[in-house]
C-alpha cells in the first residue's frame, strides 16, 4: 500500500507540477518595426474554436486584451481609437486534447532495518507502472498586422496545459505570464537585409579577389575587408555587409 501511494504521489507532482509555457514567435524581417509607436485592436471577434469554455468567453478576452496592453504599454506603445495606427493586434485561442502516457518503475522488500535506505539486505523485486491521462493543451495565438493591407507581419504563440479549475486570480496570472513572455522579444531585433553571418567553420584560405565588404564584431566595431572570405577568417568578426565599412 505504501508504495503504491508512492507512486501516485509522483504521477500527482508530475501531473501539476511539470507544466510549462513554450513560446514561438515568426515575424517579417523586412518590416521595421523600430518605427512603430501606436497599434489598434481589430475589433472582428476571436476564431471560433467548438468549445464553450472558451467560445465567447468575456471574461477570457478581457483578460487576454489587458495583459497585452500592459505588455505594449510597458515597452512605449500606445493604443489608439482613431486615426491610422502603425500596427494592428488580435488574438485566437486553440485548445486540444492531449494523451500523456507515463512508466515509473516500482520497488518493494525493502530488507528489515534499511528503511528507504539502500544495503546489502536490499532485495528488489523491480517491475513497472504505467499511467495513462489526458489533458487541454491550449494555445494563445497573437498576431501583429499591417493595417492598410492586413499583412500578418509577427505572430507568436504560448502553449501549455490548461486547467479550468483554476481560479480567477490563477487564470489572470497565467494569461499575463504567457503574454509577457511573448512580447520579450518584441519588436524583433531585426538586422539589415544585406547583413550576413559568419558561420564555423571558417576559412583558411581565401582567393585574392576584391570585392570589399564591412565585418563587424561582437562590440560592433568594424573594419573593411577586401571580401567576404577574408573577413570570416578573422575570428572576431561575426557578421558583414557587403561594400566598404563607411567613415
Amino acid at each position: 500500500m505504501k508504495n503504491i501511494n508512492l507512486v501516485n504521489f509522483v504521477i500527482l507532482l508530475f501531473i501539476s507540477g511539470c507544466s510549462t509555457i513554450k513560446v514561438n514567435r515568426d515575424y517579417n524581417p523586412a518590416v521595421s518595426f523600430s518605427e512603430f509607436q501606436t497599434y489598434e485592436w481589430i475589433l472582428d471577434e476571436p476564431k471560433k474554436t467548438g468549445d464553450p469554455r472558451i467560445d465567447g468567453n468575456t471574461l477570457l478576452q478581457n483578460r487576454v486584451k489587458s495583459a497585452v496592453n500592459n505588455s505594449l504599454a510597458s515597452k512605449g506603445y500606445q493604443k489608439v481609437t482613431s486615426g491610422t495606427a502603425d500596427f494592428l493586434v488580435t488574438y485566437h485561442v486553440t485548445l486540444d486534447k492531449q494523451t500523456k502516457i507515463q512508466t515509473i518503475n516500482t520497488y518493494n522488500r525493502y530488507g528489515p532495518g534499511w528503511g528507504w535506505g539502500y544495503g546489502r539486505n536490499y532485495y528488489p523485486a523491480m517491475g513497472t507502472e504505467t499511467f495513462v491521462y489526458t489533458y487541454d493543451q491550449g494555445s494563445l495565438i497573437i498576431d501583429i498586422v499591417e493595417p492598410v493591407g492586413r499583412e500578418l507581419i509577427w505572430r507568436g504563440s504560448a502553449t501549455d496545459k490548461v486547467n479550468f479549475s483554476h481560479t480567477p486570480e490563477q487564470k489572470k496570472q497565467k494569461i499575463n505570464e504567457a503574454v509577457g513572455k511573448l512580447f520579450q522579444q518584441f519588436p524583433p531585433q531585426t538586422q539589415p537585409l544585406n547583413q550576413l553571418d559568419c558561420f564555423d567553420p571558417r576559412p583558411e584560405i581565401c582567393t585574392m579577389d576584391y570585392q570589399p565588404v564591412c565585418g563587424f564584431n561582437l562590440d560592433n566595431r568594424s573594419k573593411t575587408y577586401s571580401n567576404a572570405c577574408s573577413a570570416c577568417s578573422d575570428k572576431e568578426v561575426v557578421k558583414y555587409i557587403k561594400n566598404k565599412c563607411s567613415e
